[in-house]
């Protein structure tokens, strides 16, 4: 289970990197359509950056979870035999 503790805490990490990052990029867009007047690129990159990357992020997150859940599964068949 120490590798599904450790799989949580890098899933902890990459969850605060993608919120910064958003709320960084979500800024600086924000001063885009304010002085350069791109609404419409603004709205679509917001769109696309937020699908990306809580998509991305929710998946990998899936997937590290089940596969760490399966190896520690294994290997506590391994060590009870």
């Amino acid at each position: 289970m120490k590798n599904v503790d450790k799989a949580i805490g890098f899933l902890d990490f990459m969850v605060q990197a993608v919120f910064v990052s958003t709320f960084i990029f979500t800024i600086v867009m924000g001063i885009f359509v304010w002085i350069k007047d791109w609404e419409s690129v603004a709205t679509v990159l917001v769109e696309r950056w937020f699908t990306i990357m809580v998509g991305e992020l929710i998946v990998m997150g899936f997937i590290q979870i089940v596969k760490e859940l399966a190896q520690a599964k294994i290997r506590q068949r391994e060590e009870d035999q």
